[in-house]
């Protein structure tokens, strides 16, 4: 078994303080090993690996954004401000449709369908990394079509070979 890491352990105890002071105090032991038995079915952070500290951190990180809470800033790392920084840009290419950052976002990352809170930090940096360099194309007049996914022309099946075993170059000769 897996034990979780220091980060974690520092992720997960500040967290847990400020939910505590965003309840009012509410959020006290028996509060906090009932989200874990929610989560993981465990009471005791003893008993989880590194995985299920990582879901209980992800759901408190839920419960702290309902709250009007944004975590602290870690050095060297970017936080819930990509969001703002992602709305930014999507300003700056006039895209007024929220439909057309869904496709952009469907496109860039196989087909997964999220919102941009959806996104993992790493998954917004790759978003705002695209995003720059649609605008800097566009600015310069290069720009390639940035329609939703839904609204672009879907590729057809050509054959290159007629019946018979002709290619199509030579059939036309």
């Amino acid at each position: 078994m897996a034990q979780w890491t220091y980060g974690q352990q520092r992720k997960y105890r500040w967290q847990v303080a400020a939910l505590n002071q965003a309840t009012g105090g509410h959020f006290g032991d028996d509060e906090r090993r009932d989200l874990m038995d929610r989560v993981v079915h465990k009471r005791s952070t003893a008993d989880c690996d590194g995985l299920e500290m990582k879901r209980v951190i992800d759901e408190q990180t839920k419960l702290l954004r309902q709250c009007g809470i944004t975590q602290r800033k870690a050095p060297g790392r970017r936080t819930f401000s990509q969001v703002g920084y992602i709305e930014h840009l999507v300003g700056q290419l006039g895209w007024s449709d929220p439909a057309r950052l869904q496709g952009f976002i469907t496109r860039q990352f196989s087909g997964w369908t999220h919102s941009v809170e959806d996104l993992t930090v790493v998954e917004r940096s790759k978003l705002i990394t695209a995003l720059s360099g649609l605008l800097k194309s566009q600015r310069a007049g290069t720009a390639r079509s940035d329609r939703p996914a839904d609204d672009r022309p879907r590729r057809t099946w050509t054959p290159s070979v007629v019946p018979g075993g002709v290619p199509l170059a030579r059939a036309g000769k």
